[in-house]
């Protein structure tokens, strides 16, 4: 009986293991972590994951777990921070950058409906609306929650591309050291080479870090409440006429000017 329940837990916390990959984020997030084992495998002991046997697994010393969560925690904690930030930092200055600021004076129209949350939250604060202060709630709860899962996600896209320039340096140029990068040059049969492989990975999980960063949903900012809506796009447009009769008055005592100008 004792026999029947030792076998029935490991194969369900493999198959709540495989349950989870469906999610690509998930999914990403073992990547991780096999990457990290992988790299600090062949950092420490000469070879990656893949010529991890059972002798070798029971050769590891507690020493040598401990070592691999300080690097773990360290990387991913310290490290990963720093790195996620300097990415960040020149990821946004390019994005906002002239080259890529087209029509940048445009006028653009909010979407039909919303509204910034700032705005939700003084408008409740002065009408004293519980409706509005609930939604406003809502909505700040839920996207400071998309806040979290996508702050670990650009986290994850960071680390992997790392990582794995990490272990793609540690690695063995003749595929011999066992690391997952060897593993993908045997795999795909000799149609590449080994440093192909390295260069094609990295560029594809940097499109990753690009990806996830440009991912971050502009109306995180915004939340769907249309008698604001409405309020506000009354003033806009008030604002816009205001804009435009002044444009045209300047207009036209310029061209009076002008004439001005010419008849002397």
């Amino acid at each position: 009986m004792a026999e029947v329940k030792g076998s029935v837990v490991p194969s369900t916390n493999f198959l709540s293991l495989l349950d989870g990959l469906w999610q690509f984020d998930k999914l990403m997030k073992f990547v991780y972590y096999v990457l990290c084992l992988d790299a600090f495998l062949v950092w420490k002991k000469g070879f990656g994951i893949f010529r991890l046997s059972s002798a070798m697994l029971n050769g590891l010393s507690i020493g040598d777990v401990v070592s691999f969560l300080v690097f773990f925690g360290f990387f991913s904690s310290f490290a990963l921070m720093v790195l996620g930030y300097v990415f960040s930092d020149i990821f946004n200055r390019v994005r906002y950058s002239r080259f890529f600021n087209f029509g940048e004076g445009d006028y653009k129209p909010m979407q039909d409906g919303y509204v910034y949350f700032g705005s939700l939250a003084k408008f409740a604060m002065e009408t004293q609306s519980d409706l509005a202060y609930k939604i406003y709630q809502e909505a700040s709860n839920e996207r400071n929650r998309k806040h979290r899962c996508q702050h670990m996600a650009e986290s994850v896209s960071v680390g992997c591309f790392f990582v794995f320039i990490f272990g793609w340096y540690l690695s063995s140029a003749d595929a011999s050291s066992g690391m997952i990068i060897d593993w993908l040059y045997d795999f795909q049969k000799n149609d590449m080479s080994h440093a192909g492989i390295g260069w094609f990975f990295s560029i594809l999980l940097f499109i990753y870090i690009v990806i996830i960063y440009q991912s971050y949903d502009w109306f995180n900012s915004r939340v769907y409440y249309p008698p604001l809506y409405e309020i506000e796009e009354k003033e806009r447009k008030r604002v816009r006429e205001r804009d435009r009769e002044m444009q045209r008055e300047f207009d036209s005592k310029m061209r009076e000017m002008e004439e001005i100008r010419r008849k002397d």
